[in-house]
């Protein structure tokens, strides 16, 4: 059975664009380094999960780096600059262990796609159904 992928995953009030690498807060660009935008997709999509070091330099890296750890780890607190003040909460560190994302993520559907013969009907590109970007954590 085929599935497709997710266009984005939202989660708090960001959304992933995953087929355009860019980390929304609302409707802001937040700016990321491709390194970053990966783990931060790669912990998103492995939400509630310990991942450990190990585990993103292979799944992210084509050529493991000298210190993966500091590798990681630079990523890491990119991503929580650019996150912000809920920074902490969301990307958790396990002490000697890895990374857990906190957050509650929920994948949005590819875009739906409208006939051109509606001309009353004009496709907004941000739009995404059943995608809240504004949603808040309700726990």
């Amino acid at each position: 059975m085929l599935t497709t992928p997710p266009r984005s995953l939202s989660f708090d009030q960001f959304t992933l664009d995953v087929l355009r690498c860019v980390l929304r807060r609302g409707a802001s660009k937040v700016p990321l380094r491709r390194q970053s935008f990966e783990i931060l997709r790669y912990l998103a999509e492995h939400a509630g999960k310990l991942v450990s070091s190990d585990e993103l330099i292979e799944a992210l890296w084509s050529a493991k780096p000298a210190d993966h750890n500091a590798s990681v780890g630079q990523c890491i607190k990119e991503i929580r600059r650019a996150i912000g003040d809920d920074a902490r909460w969301l990307v958790k560190t396990v002490s000697g262990r890895g990374y857990v994302f906190m957050a509650e993520v929920s994948a949005c559907p590819p875009r739906t796609t409208l006939r051109r013969s509606d001309p009353k009907v004009k496709p907004n590109p941000d739009w995404h159904p059943g995608c809240d970007p504004f949603r808040r954590r309700t726990s």
